[in-house]
């Protein structure tokens, strides 16, 4: 058998999260459970840290699992974009100093929500949120608290309900602009990619015109494959990947018992062949 054909065969997942943000399970217990299913290889890609790369790597000796280091980065703007950067350097020292202020913004705008929660009435307080030592905490945290308080039925309804733009405990972010989230992936060796598309609130036109000049800053490839898109969706990446050239990846997002979401299968039916991870390599 031909090694692409082979690659074709073999799943991966380049989309996780561990307790590192905001998944459920710690760096290590994330990979033990993707030699458990049969990944071949699985990127850590947790919000604005590197921290669980180290752990994440060790255990992926242990397990025979190819662990790829990744981030996930929120992009600037007035519309959620998220970044993945797969193969990255993560004890580049700069990079990790450019995060911890990511981390010191990320907390002033945690606080604010709360506080804005907290004035409107809402049972929640500062206790809620987990120490931020060792970890980056995100708005699912403030979501959770939403929850454990009888606010909504899960994370995404509290999200969704309380905490984007136009709801009551909705702060303004200050992030990295989209070039800069793109140079810093690649002053660490990584590539950059577009991740799940379908979450970007524009337009078809808006869409297609943000593409475009991401590329023209840099972008590396787009999410093909994702846990939460359809036949349309996938369409649309593919689209976008061949019209600019782009790498593809793709990944569940899986958090744990945060999001009803399956590690390498999605909602069952996701299946992210090692061929594209293969193609990312070649290119690093």
């Amino acid at each position: 058998m031909r090694e692409d054909a082979a690659d074709s065969m073999r799943q991966i997942d380049l989309h996780t999260h561990s307790t590192r943000s905001d998944g459920t399970l710690t760096p290590a217990e994330l990979i033990e459970a993707a030699a458990r299913i049969g990944l071949t290889a699985i990127a850590l890609t947790d919000h604005d840290t590197v921290d669980g790369l180290e752990e994440a790597a060790a255990a992926g000796e242990k397990c025979g699992v190819r662990v790829i280091p990744g981030i996930e980065m929120s992009i600037s703007g007035p519309v959620m974009v998220h970044m993945i950067g797969l193969g990255i350097d993560g004890k580049n020292a700069p990079f990790r100093e450019k995060l911890e202020e990511l981390k010191r913004r990320r907390t002033v705008r945690n606080l604010a929500m709360m506080q804005k929660l907290i004035k409107n009435g809402f049972s929640v307080s500062m206790d809620d949120l987990p120490d931020d030592a060792g970890k980056s905490v995100t708005r699912a945290h403030i979501g959770k608290a939403l929850v454990q308080h009888g606010y909504a039925a899960t994370i995404k309804e509290a999200c969704n309900r309380y905490l984007l733009k136009g709801c009551i405990g909705y702060v303004p972010s200050s992030r990295y602009s989209a070039r800069e989230c793109i140079d810093l992936i690649h002053m660490v060796g990584g590539k950059s990619i577009l991740c799940h598309i379908n979450q970007i609130k524009l337009p078809p036109e808006g869409l297609d015109a943000l593409v475009e000049e991401l590329v023209g800053y840099g972008l590396d490839g787009i999410e093909t494959l994702y846990s939460e898109y359809d036949d349309a969706w996938r369409a649309r990446a593919e689209g976008f990947a061949a019209r600019y050239g782009l790498l593809r990846s793709g990944g569940s997002d899986f958090h744990g018992a945060n999001k009803d979401i399956a590690l390498g299968v999605g909602y069952g039916d996701l299946f992210v062949p090692e061929s594209f991870w293969s193609e990312i390599e070649k290119r690093l």
